[in-house]
């Protein structure tokens, strides 16, 4: 069926029905996402709460100072102590499971860094101050695998 046959000689009619239909598609389709979970996982609700976990946590432990980092999966967070100066080079850190909600490492250093190496790979950089000849075996780090739980000298 044409249209233009239909509405031939009054387009005002054709614009109302246009538009009343496009009124019932939006008010159909506002009202489907406002009913359901749009966009939201399985687990949001729990999620939520194990961030501001997470959050409360932090701030106990470091004050405003603190700076998060997800891992790839964001199941994960790396959380360290925000430095207020050049002179102190320490690093406090711990990774809190946001599924589980507990903290699943925790370590401090006297100097170095702290990043993501992969999804679930940590790497710790420890910089040493003084190396010794004699002594070859000066801690320079580890990797932290999150999936084996296990701790790999460098």
């Amino acid at each position: 069926m044409d249209l233009n046959l239909y509405f031939k000689g009054n387009s005002n009619q054709f614009h109302r029905h246009m538009k009343l239909i496009f009124a019932i598609i939006f008010l159909f389709v506002f009202s489907h996402c406002s009913t359901c979970n749009c966009g939201k996982g399985k687990n949001s609700q729990s999620s939520d709460a194990g961030y501001e976990n997470l959050q409360k946590i932090s701030k106990e432990k470091y004050g405003d100072a603190f700076v998060m980092n997800a891992n790839e999966s964001k199941d994960l967070y790396l959380v360290t102590d925000f430095m207020k100066s050049a002179t102190e080079l320490s690093i406090k850190f711990f990774v809190y499971n946001i599924k589980s909600g507990k903290i699943v490492l925790e370590d401090f250093i006297s100097s170095g860094s702290v990043k993501w190496a992969d999804k679930y790979l940590l790497d710790v950089q420890i910089h040493p101050g003084t190396i010794q000849k004699n002594n070859p075996k000066t801690d320079i780090g580890y990797f932290y695998n999150f999936e084996t739980n296990q701790k790999i000298t460098k």
